[in-house]
Protein backbone atom coordinates (compact mmCIF):
# COMPACT_ATOMS: atom_id res chain seq x y z
CA UNK A 1 0.00 0.00 0.00
CA UNK A 2 1.37 3.87 -1.02
CA UNK A 3 0.70 6.29 1.76
CA UNK A 4 1.35 9.48 0.95
CA UNK A 5 0.95 12.68 3.41
CA UNK A 6 0.86 16.04 2.29
CA UNK A 7 2.64 18.13 5.16
CA UNK A 8 3.31 21.06 3.68
CA UNK A 9 1.68 23.27 0.84
CA UNK A 10 3.10 26.61 0.82
CA UNK A 11 4.66 28.43 -2.35
CA UNK A 12 7.60 29.96 -2.02
CA UNK A 13 5.19 33.15 -0.73
CA UNK A 14 3.06 30.59 1.19
CA UNK A 15 -0.68 31.38 3.41
CA UNK A 16 -0.14 32.31 6.60
CA UNK A 17 0.64 28.77 9.22
CA UNK A 18 1.94 26.82 5.78
CA UNK A 19 5.10 25.16 5.28
CA UNK A 20 7.02 24.61 1.94
CA UNK A 21 6.67 21.50 0.03
CA UNK A 22 6.74 18.57 1.90
CA UNK A 23 5.15 15.39 0.87
CA UNK A 24 6.01 11.75 2.67
CA UNK A 25 5.78 8.13 0.47
CA UNK A 26 5.82 5.49 2.35
CA UNK A 27 5.43 1.82 1.04
CA UNK A 28 5.50 -0.92 3.43
CA UNK A 29 8.64 -0.02 5.91
CA UNK A 30 10.34 2.15 3.48
CA UNK A 31 9.69 6.27 3.08
CA UNK A 32 11.07 8.78 0.61
CA UNK A 33 10.72 12.05 1.01
CA UNK A 34 9.64 14.55 -1.73
CA UNK A 35 10.62 18.02 -1.58
CA UNK A 36 11.25 19.50 1.59
CA UNK A 37 10.74 22.92 2.22
CA UNK A 38 10.39 25.87 5.12
CA UNK A 39 9.19 23.99 7.84
CA UNK A 40 9.13 20.62 6.61
CA UNK A 41 10.91 19.16 9.77
CA UNK A 42 8.80 20.55 12.20
CA UNK A 43 5.57 18.85 10.18
CA UNK A 44 7.47 15.56 9.81
CA UNK A 45 7.54 16.02 13.75
CA UNK A 46 3.86 16.50 14.32
CA UNK A 47 3.21 13.51 11.78
CA UNK A 48 5.47 11.42 14.02
CA UNK A 49 8.52 10.94 11.78
CA UNK A 50 11.72 10.67 13.74
CA UNK A 51 14.65 12.70 11.87
CA UNK A 52 16.83 9.49 11.75
CA UNK A 53 14.03 7.88 9.47
CA UNK A 54 14.36 10.87 6.84
CA UNK A 55 17.15 8.63 4.93
CA UNK A 56 16.15 9.58 1.11
CA UNK A 57 14.88 12.87 -0.01
CA UNK A 58 14.11 13.64 -3.63
CA UNK A 59 14.29 17.29 -4.59
CA UNK A 60 12.76 18.00 -7.31
CA UNK A 61 14.93 20.83 -8.77
CA UNK A 62 17.12 23.64 -7.21
CA UNK A 63 14.66 26.96 -6.47
CA UNK A 64 15.42 27.18 -2.47
CA UNK A 65 11.74 26.64 -1.51
CA UNK A 66 11.91 23.03 -2.06
CA UNK A 67 15.21 22.09 -0.56
CA UNK A 68 15.84 24.78 2.80
CA UNK A 69 14.16 22.85 5.22
CA UNK A 70 16.68 19.62 4.50
CA UNK A 71 19.10 22.02 6.66
CA UNK A 72 16.77 21.91 10.10
CA UNK A 73 16.28 18.43 9.06
CA UNK A 74 20.30 18.06 9.56
CA UNK A 75 20.54 19.23 12.70
CA UNK A 76 17.80 17.02 13.47
CA UNK A 77 19.93 14.14 12.36
CA UNK A 78 22.85 15.12 14.31
CA UNK A 79 21.09 15.44 17.35
CA UNK A 80 19.78 12.21 17.68
CA UNK A 81 23.07 10.18 16.52
CA UNK A 82 21.35 9.41 13.53
CA UNK A 83 24.38 7.22 11.86
CA UNK A 84 25.22 7.96 8.10
CA UNK A 85 24.15 10.99 6.07
CA UNK A 86 20.77 11.58 3.84
CA UNK A 87 20.50 10.31 0.32
CA UNK A 88 19.15 13.58 -2.16
CA UNK A 89 17.95 12.23 -5.06
CA UNK A 90 18.84 14.74 -7.31
CA UNK A 91 17.64 13.70 -10.85
CA UNK A 92 18.88 17.49 -12.25
CA UNK A 93 22.40 17.41 -11.44
CA UNK A 94 24.96 17.95 -14.22
CA UNK A 95 22.29 20.22 -15.83
CA UNK A 96 22.20 22.78 -12.78
CA UNK A 97 24.66 23.82 -10.95
CA UNK A 98 24.29 22.82 -7.22
CA UNK A 99 23.35 25.71 -4.84
CA UNK A 100 25.72 26.28 -1.62
CA UNK A 101 23.12 25.47 0.69
CA UNK A 102 23.01 21.48 -1.00
CA UNK A 103 26.78 21.26 -1.39
CA UNK A 104 27.28 22.39 2.23
CA UNK A 105 25.15 19.66 3.50
CA UNK A 106 27.56 17.14 1.28
CA UNK A 107 30.48 18.62 2.23
CA UNK A 108 29.78 18.35 5.56
CA UNK A 109 28.74 14.91 5.25
CA UNK A 110 25.14 15.16 5.94
CA UNK A 111 24.20 14.11 2.45
CA UNK A 112 24.89 12.75 -0.51
CA UNK A 113 23.51 14.05 -3.71
CA UNK A 114 22.62 11.86 -6.39
CA UNK A 115 20.79 10.98 -10.01
CA UNK A 116 20.35 7.88 -9.12
CA UNK A 117 16.31 6.89 -7.88
CA UNK A 118 16.66 4.13 -5.47
CA UNK A 119 13.81 1.29 -5.34
CA UNK A 120 11.69 2.35 -1.92
CA UNK A 121 9.88 -0.65 -0.58
CA UNK A 122 9.78 -2.41 -4.17
CA UNK A 123 7.93 0.84 -5.99
CA UNK A 124 8.63 1.42 -8.77
CA UNK A 125 9.51 5.42 -8.92
CA UNK A 126 10.12 8.00 -11.85
CA UNK A 127 11.46 11.02 -12.18
CA UNK A 128 9.57 12.85 -14.95
CA UNK A 129 10.79 15.91 -16.67
CA UNK A 130 8.12 18.64 -16.88
CA UNK A 131 8.40 22.66 -17.94
CA UNK A 132 9.57 25.37 -15.66
CA UNK A 133 12.27 28.07 -15.50
CA UNK A 134 14.78 25.77 -14.56
CA UNK A 135 15.96 21.44 -14.94
CA UNK A 136 12.54 20.30 -12.76
CA UNK A 137 11.43 16.66 -12.35
CA UNK A 138 8.35 15.36 -10.88
CA UNK A 139 7.81 12.26 -10.07
CA UNK A 140 5.59 8.90 -10.41
CA UNK A 141 5.48 6.25 -7.88
CA UNK A 142 3.29 3.00 -8.40
CA UNK A 143 3.13 0.10 -6.59
CA UNK A 144 0.21 -2.79 -7.22
CA UNK A 145 -1.88 -1.13 -10.03
CA UNK A 146 -1.77 2.18 -7.42
CA UNK A 147 0.22 4.97 -8.79
CA UNK A 148 0.61 8.84 -7.50
CA UNK A 149 2.02 11.44 -9.76
CA UNK A 150 4.00 14.84 -8.43
CA UNK A 151 4.11 17.81 -11.20
CA UNK A 152 6.47 19.71 -8.91
CA UNK A 153 6.46 23.17 -10.43
CA UNK A 154 5.57 23.79 -13.94
CA UNK A 155 3.30 25.20 -16.36
CA UNK A 156 0.42 23.31 -17.73
CA UNK A 157 1.10 21.60 -21.23
CA UNK A 158 -0.45 18.56 -22.85
CA UNK A 159 2.17 16.42 -22.44
CA UNK A 160 1.70 16.36 -18.86
CA UNK A 161 -1.91 15.04 -19.65
CA UNK A 162 -0.16 11.75 -20.91
CA UNK A 163 2.77 11.78 -18.14
CA UNK A 164 -0.14 11.72 -15.30
CA UNK A 165 -2.63 9.46 -17.64
CA UNK A 166 -4.56 6.93 -14.85
CA UNK A 167 -3.56 7.93 -11.97
CA UNK A 168 -4.92 7.34 -7.93
CA UNK A 169 -3.55 10.28 -6.90
CA UNK A 170 -2.35 13.61 -8.82
CA UNK A 171 -0.45 16.24 -6.55
CA UNK A 172 -0.19 18.93 -8.47
CA UNK A 173 0.87 22.74 -7.90
CA UNK A 174 -1.63 25.40 -8.13
CA UNK A 175 0.29 28.69 -7.58
CA UNK A 176 -1.64 31.35 -9.73
CA UNK A 177 -4.97 32.58 -9.53
CA UNK A 178 -7.56 33.55 -11.88
CA UNK A 179 -6.13 34.91 -15.79
CA UNK A 180 -2.72 35.20 -14.30
CA UNK A 181 -0.06 34.24 -17.52
CA UNK A 182 1.58 31.42 -16.78
CA UNK A 183 4.75 32.18 -18.69
CA UNK A 184 5.16 35.60 -16.97
CA UNK A 185 4.43 34.39 -13.61
CA UNK A 186 7.26 32.19 -13.75
CA UNK A 187 6.17 28.92 -15.50
CA UNK A 188 3.72 27.84 -12.58
CA UNK A 189 0.06 26.42 -12.73
CA UNK A 190 -3.10 28.02 -12.13
CA UNK A 191 -5.44 26.42 -9.97
CA UNK A 192 -8.12 26.17 -13.23
CA UNK A 193 -5.33 24.43 -15.04
CA UNK A 194 -4.19 21.91 -12.06
CA UNK A 195 -8.09 20.95 -12.23
CA UNK A 196 -8.09 20.40 -16.26
CA UNK A 197 -5.20 18.35 -15.41
CA UNK A 198 -6.85 16.26 -12.97
CA UNK A 199 -9.85 15.99 -15.54
CA UNK A 200 -7.91 15.28 -18.52
CA UNK A 201 -5.23 12.52 -16.58
CA UNK A 202 -8.40 10.57 -15.22
CA UNK A 203 -7.52 11.18 -11.85
CA UNK A 204 -9.95 10.75 -9.33
CA UNK A 205 -7.93 12.23 -6.33
CA UNK A 206 -6.31 16.06 -6.63
CA UNK A 207 -3.94 17.40 -4.02
CA UNK A 208 -3.33 21.05 -4.39
CA UNK A 209 -0.07 22.12 -3.76
CA UNK A 210 2.66 24.92 -4.03
CA UNK A 211 -0.78 27.52 -3.03
CA UNK A 212 -0.04 31.09 -2.30
CA UNK A 213 -2.80 32.93 -0.23
CA UNK A 214 -4.58 34.18 -3.86
CA UNK A 215 -4.80 31.04 -4.97
CA UNK A 216 -5.93 29.11 -1.69
CA UNK A 217 -8.85 31.24 -1.47
CA UNK A 218 -9.81 30.69 -4.93
CA UNK A 219 -8.98 26.95 -4.82
CA UNK A 220 -11.51 26.80 -1.63
CA UNK A 221 -14.74 28.35 -3.66
CA UNK A 222 -13.77 25.08 -6.24
CA UNK A 223 -14.58 22.78 -3.94
CA UNK A 224 -17.10 20.02 -4.73
CA UNK A 225 -16.16 19.44 -7.82
CA UNK A 226 -18.26 16.56 -9.34
CA UNK A 227 -16.76 13.28 -9.97
CA UNK A 228 -13.29 14.20 -8.40
CA UNK A 229 -11.73 14.16 -4.81
CA UNK A 230 -10.22 17.74 -4.16
CA UNK A 231 -7.47 18.25 -1.68
CA UNK A 232 -7.16 21.96 -0.20
CA UNK A 233 -4.32 22.40 2.60
CA UNK A 234 -2.27 20.37 3.93
CA UNK A 235 -1.57 17.63 6.73
CA UNK A 236 -3.97 15.27 5.25
CA UNK A 237 -2.68 11.00 4.10
CA UNK A 238 -4.11 9.22 1.18
CA UNK A 239 -3.92 5.49 1.23
CA UNK A 240 -3.98 4.08 -2.30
Amino acid sequence: MLRVSVLGAGSSYPPPGFAGPCIMVEHGDSRLLVDAGESCASRLGLHGIRPCEIENVYVSHLHIDHWAGLHSIAIGRVASGCKGGMRIIAPWLGEEPVPEGLAILEDRGHATLTRETPSIGGALIEPVRVRHTVATYGLRISSGGRSVFYTSDTMFYDGLVEEARGVSLLIAEATLPGDVDPVEAGMHMRVADALRLARASGAGILGLVHLSPASLGEARKTLGVEGLVLLVGEGYTVAL
